[in-house]
């Protein structure tokens, strides 16, 4: 059986099974929700090490463990691989820590039907931004499979072939959740992140692919940041994505940057938020 080997144990999280599994549950132990009314469909949360993103991943999943699911999509964006579509990853499993995570290969062969998705070995070899999320599952749903997919070169029309794709492939499958890998902005000063990021928060809840493209754009030409989202092309394949499985609400859990957690590095920071999807 493949297994994809993790790359950031003991790096960007804890690299023993016992570390791991606590301070996993200490970020979700530290949580307060607020009320969530409606049935969630997915979300998004960042990637970063657990010092830095983890509290605001801890949100997310939080809010997602009192649900019945028992496969989670999750879409990130690639860092270190040059492609233009997504890569999916076949077959196997995801090893961390905590264990082996099966790979959902009734839904990653369908995918493959696609001409938007290969599989692209070098795009989930190194790639962190699947890999952290994949312990919080682990935690709150013990064996729960999964469909990894990394995004790489896109333009709008793609990332909706992208969602559009994966909802088809997934439609009446009421055990499936929906994932979205994404930091903020990357390293501007403390005060224009919060501009910058509150800006993308507000199109990523309006749950309009297009604005939040826009605005992506439109961001990084009048701000000058080199990254308005890290995983655009992630947030905006599952927009589409939950657009056609009837999604009717983003809401905000949780919002800060690096410059919150050490507070003496204000001077380029990077940007995490938590949302839901509902229905």
């Amino acid at each position: 059986m493949k297994v994809r080997q993790p790359a950031v144990a003991g790096s960007f999280y804890p690299g023993s099974r016992e570390g791991l599994r606590k301070e996993v549950e200490n970020l979700l132990g530290s949580v307060d929700l607020p009320l969530i009314s409606g049935r969630i469909l997915g979300g998004m949360a960042p990637h970063a090490g657990y010092m830095f993103s983890g509290k605001a991943q801890a949100y997310l999943y939080k809010a997602l463990e009192p649900i019945s699911f028992d496969t989670a999509v999750i879409i990130a964006s690639s860092h270190y691989a040059f492609y233009r579509g997504a890569s999916v990853y076949p077959e196997g499993a995801y090893l961390t820590p905590l264990g082996e995570v099966e790979v959902a290969e009734e839904i990653t062969k369908k995918l493959l039907d696609y001409p938007e998705f290969n599989y692209v070995p070098s795009a989930h070899q190194r790639e962190h931004s699947i890999e952290v999320q994949l312990p919080f599952l682990q935690v709150i749903k013990g064996n729960v499979k999964i469909v990894p997919i990394v995004v790489s070169e896109f333009d709008l029309e793609l990332t909706e072939r992208l969602g559009k794709a994966i909802h088809e492939v997934t439609a009446g499958r009421e055990d499936v959740i929906f994932i979205a890998s994404s930091d903020l902005s990357h390293y501007p000063p403390y005060e224009i992140a919060k501009k910058v990021d509150n800006e993308i928060l507000k199109m990523i809840v309006s749950l309009d692919p297009q604005r939040l493209h826009e605005s992506a754009v439109l961001l990084r030409r009048e701000r000058g940041v080199s990254t308005a989202i890290c995983g655009e092309g992630a947030v905006l394949t599952l927009l589409y994505c939950l657009l056609e499985k009837g999604v009717k609400e983003g809401k905000l859990l949780i919002y800060y940057n690096s410059g919150d957690v050490e507070k003496f590095m204000r001077e380029e920071v990077v940007g995490y938020g938590a949302v839901i999807f509902l229905s």
